[in-house]
Order: structure tokens, then sequence, then C-alpha cells
């Protein structure tokens, strides 16, 4: 409130300020004031018609309002003066999605290719749509086509060797993320995938030395980002070093690092289960799957979880 009431007196003093009438849109939209926000959009489209931010605006309170018409309107009125602007036809994109449109997303994707091929952010973008619409495989076939051709862009390499890892071929995103970092050293998300790998997938002792081998050194220059502390906390757990896994996801947790992460949640109650601590270890087990997402390890998470259960209805009758 404070914040609209000062828009509002630069507005007073200054009433053609566009910029000003953008913020106050703004501000009435995270308020919930739909129509107040509505309304200043449009003014501010009146004023001046090319400001994307407003037509953007628009789109963002009609779909939150489900009138997904007429967001997607908006937006293409904005794509018909900014036709290269790669983040509103994302947002056009987004908006299909929403209303399960799967081929309309996948059609206009293919056409901006077509008219700008050499834009790698479209050719994400489509592949992005496959993943999102259960097709993993065209996507993986997607990223195979982009990384023979040799674009010169590592995020591509690391979606692929996710991809990999969705459909469970361990081996090949493995070999994608020794690829990366034999190209880039210090591509530290490819670092620390591949030694999760390794600790979840492939946990033999040589493995696991070169897993921990890989992430000492980052760990020590950043202990307290937390998908490298979990992932070396792993490590640790697959070594049976149990009480050092147990400091280190402890860590996260005390400092509030991590917020409904099932993973974390999962390897800490794994952790918990194997000293022996099963109420810390329901616990946390029990947070990991509530969020009712998929991560790795959700099948034996669920397996240790009923286990627990059945021994605590055992210990009451």
């Amino acid at each position: 409130m404070g914040a609209i009431s000062q828009y509002q007196l630069i507005l007073k003093n200054e009433p053609n300020n566009v910029d000003a009438m953008f913020r106050l849109a703004k501000a009435y939209f995270k308020n919930g004031n739909l129509s107040l926000a509505e309304d200043t959009y449009k003014r501010i489209l009146k004023l001046d018609p090319k400001y994307k931010n407003a037509y953007l605006g628009l789109a963002k309170i009609y779909s939150e309002e489900k009138k997904f018409d007429l967001a997607i309107s908006q937006v293409k009125k904005l794509l018909r003066i900014y036709p290269d602007d790669v983040k509103a036809f994302g947002i056009l994109v987004s908006l299909y999605l929403q209303e399960n449109r799967w081929d309309e997303a996948i059609n206009i994707i293919k056409k901006q290719i077509s008219l700008y091929p050499k834009n790698l952010a479209y050719r994400l973008l489509l592949a992005d749509v496959y993943v999102k619409t259960g097709n993993v495989k065209k996507a993986i076939s997607y990223y195979e086509k982009l990384k023979a051709r040799n674009f010169q862009f590592p995020l591509t390499d690391l979606l692929l060797a996710q991809l990999y890892e969705k459909i469970g071929n361990h081996e090949k995103a493995i070999n994608i993320y020794e690829e990366i970092i034999k190209r880039d050293p210090k591509n530290l998300m490819a670092i620390n995938n591949l030694a999760f790998c390794l600790a979840e997938y492939k946990p033999t002792q040589e493995n696991l030395s070169k897993a921990e081998n890989l992430l000492s050194p980052w760990i020590k220059k950043y202990p307290n980002q937390p998908h490298l502390v979990d992932t070396f906390a792993w490590i640790k757990y697959r070594k049976g070093e149990y009480q050092k896994a147990r400091e280190l996801l402890m860590s996260l947790v005390l400092n509030d690092k991590i917020q409904k992460d099932p993973i974390i949640f999962y390897h800490l109650g794994m952790v918990y289960y194997k000293l022996g601590e099963k109420e810390e270890a329901l616990n946390y087990l029990n947070k990991a799957l509530e969020e009712k997402q998929d991560f790795p390890g959700k099948k034996q998470a669920q397996e240790i979880l009923q286990i627990l259960k059945n021994s605590e209805k055992y210990k009451k009758s």
C-alpha cells in the first residue's frame, strides 16, 4: 500500500509517466487489485502502444484469472511489434501449455525456428516442450541433433545428460558430464551432477573416491551451497560414514538452507535410518514424500518409510 500511494503521488505531478504507471500496476497486482492493475496497463498502452511490459502485465492478469485466450491475444499483439522477442514467445508457449494445447505450442515453435534458425533459445524451448509433454525420448533425440551440429552452448549437453538420467541411461549421462568437465574443468553443475551419478548409480569404492576428489575442493570453496553439500553428504553415506553425512546435512537444516527439498530430506532420512534413529528417519522420509515430487531414490524412500511405519505399528501393538 505504501508503494501504491507513492506512485500515485508521482503520477499526480507527472500524469504521463509510463514507468511510474507500470510500477503502480505491478503494485496493484501484488496487492490483489487485478482490475486496477488491468486499467493501469491499458492506460499505459494508450500513451505508449509499444510499451512491452504492459502487454506482458495484462497477459499475467488474464492468466491469473484463467482467461487464457485474452492472455494469448496480448502476447500476440506484443509479438506483432517485437517479432523476435524470445521472452514474450516463451510466455506465449507457456500459455498454450497451461491450456494443454501441445500441438499448437510445438507448431508455433517450429515456425519460429524456421524464421530464426540461428537462435538456439527456440530450439531449446522446443526440446523443453517435448519434456513437458512426456516425450523425453524425442527431447533426447532433438538435443542429440543439436550436439551433433556442434552448437557451442554448454547447457545443451547438461540438459541432455539430465534427460539420460531421467530415462535410466546413467552410463550415457556420466559420459556426457565427463565430456563437459574435460572442456570446462570449472563447470560446477557438471561436476556436482557427475559426483552424484557416481555415488547414486555406480557406488564402487573407486567411483566414490573419484566423486569425493571431484567435489572436495568445491566444498571448501562453497561450504554453504546446499546441492554441493547434499551430494558430498551422499558420497559419505555411500562410504558408510553416516555421522559425517548427518553433520553435513544437518548444517543445511539448522542454517535454514533448504526449503521443501525432497532429495535432501530423503538423504537425511536414510542417514538416520542407518544410524538406527527411527523417529528422525520417519520424520524426514515423510517430509521427502509429502511434496509429491519425483526424485532419485523415491522408491527406496517409500519402501524404508513403510518398513519404519510397520515397525512402529508392531511396537504399539
